[in-house]
C-alpha cells in the first residue's frame, strides 16, 4: 500500500522520486520502507541504476522546516525555554555580513511562543530561540537523535548524511542547521528522529 501510495505522489506532484518510511513509535521497528521509482522484479531493465538500492537509506537530502522539531526538543530538554517562551520574530534577521534569514512569507515583528514558532514554521524565530543553546551542544543533540551516523539496520550503501561540526559554522550555518538547511539526511534518519520525539524523547534502533 504504502508502494502504490508513493508512486502517486511521484506522478501527482511531477516527483524526480519519492520515499516513505513508516516506523513503530514504541521500538523503532521499521513497518515499511517504500522508493519510488523501484524495480519491478519482471523488468529490470525498466528503471535506471539509481533505482536498484533504496533512497530512503542511501540519498540524503535537504531536510527543510522538519528540523525544526528537532531544535525545538533540543531547546526543551536544555531546559532553556518552554513551550510558552515568547519571542519577538522578525520578518528579515539580519547577519553581519549584510544576509539575511527570512521567513517564507512577508511580515514585520512578529510575537511567537516556541510552540508558535513551530505551528507557524518561523525560520527567523527559531533561529533567535536556538541561541540560547551553544552551538556545540546543538550539534551534540543533532547527532543524539541519529543524524551523521547510519542507522543500526546496516543497509548495503546507507548514507550516514552529512551534518558539519558546530566548529566549522559560519554564522549563516549556526541558524540554518536549525531549521533544517546546510545539512544532509536521509529518509529513515528522520523518521527515526521522529520515533524519538514521539517515544520521550527516547530513541530506539
Amino acid at each position: 500500500y504504502v508502494q502504490q501510495r508513493m508512486a502517486q505522489a511521484y506522478n501527482d506532484f511531477g516527483a524526480e522520486w519519492a520515499t516513505a518510511v513508516v516506523m513503530r513509535v514504541s521500538d523503532g521497528h521499521l513497518m515499511a520502507v517504500a522508493d519510488y521509482p523501484s524495480v519491478d522484479p519482471n523488468n529490470v531493465d525498466g528503471v535506471p541504476n539509481t533505482a536498484l538500492g533504496s533512497r530512503a537509506f542511501s540519498w540524503a537530502y535537504e531536510p527543510g522546516s522538519t528540523m525544526k522539531a528537532v531544535t525545538a526538543a533540543s531547546l526543551l530538554d536544555a531546559g532553556v525555554v518552554a513551550q510558552s517562551t515568547p519571542i519577538v520574530a522578525p520578518g528579515r534577521l539580519y547577519l553581519s555580513d549584510g544576509g539575511f534569514i527570512k521567513d517564507s512569507f512577508a511580515h514585520d515583528d512578529l510575537r511567537y511562543t516556541l510552540a508558535g514558532s513551530l505551528v507557524f514554521s518561523s525560520n527567523t524565530a527559531v533561529s533567535l530561540f536556538s541561541e540560547l543553546l551553544p552551538a556545540q551542544k546543538r550539534y551534540d543533540y543533532i547527532t543524539a537523535f541519529g543524524f551523521n551516523s547510519e542507522t543500526e539496520v546496516g543497509f548495503t550503501g546507507e548514507s550516514e548524511g552529512l551534518v558539519h561540526p558546530a566548529d566549522e559554522w559560519d554564522e549563516r550555518t549556526n541558524y540554518a542547521v536549525q531549521f533544517g538547511q546546510g545539512l544532509s539526511v536521509t529518509s529513515v534518519q528522520m523518521a527515526s528522529a521522529y520515533q524519538a520525539l514521539g517515544n520521550g524523547g527516547v530513541r530506539m534502533p
